[in-house]
């Protein structure tokens, strides 16, 4: 017998608090570097203890920063004990300004992530075969 795990499972990241799930970025089609992603994600923490994440950074970009649709820059998202934060271009999501490389559909790129109390968690976002209009920030 085989076992079958959805893409979301197999790209799944646990420390001893937290779950991330399946982080990805859409497509940037023809464009060149440098360009911008927006990456998206599900947070679970699993502990007993809230977390915030506060930052994120990556080798392959100038600049990542939270952002939130429509009010802009973003300095924290709190993850309550339990809870399930989704990062999405709906919401707050990670913007990736600056990327350095070309990336092609199911490639990966570096991304820490930094929270307040689990620190600096390096994981892979995905790049998928999805296109994404990144939404213009006013400020």
């Amino acid at each position: 017998m085989f076992a079958i795990a959805s893409i979301a499972e197999a790209h799944r990241i646990k420390t001893s608090t937290l779950q991330i799930d399946h982080p990805w970025a859409g497509d940037m089609g023809e464009a060149k570097p440098p360009f911008d992603l927006a990456v998206q994600m599900v947070i679970r923490n699993t502990s007993k203890a809230a977390d915030v994440l506060t930052g994120a950074s990556s080798p392959d970009a100038a600049r990542v920063e939270l952002v939130h649709v429509t009010t802009g820059p973003h300095k924290a998202v709190e993850i309550k004990p339990g809870a399930r934060v989704e990062l999405s271009t709906k919401s707050v999501y990670l913007r990736v300004t600056g990327f350095k490389r070309l990336v092609d559909n199911y490639d990966y790129f570096p991304l820490t992530l930094t929270f307040k109390k689990a620190g600096a968690v390096k994981i892979e976002v995905m790049v998928e075969d999805v296109a994404i209009d990144l939404p213009k920030l006013t400020q």
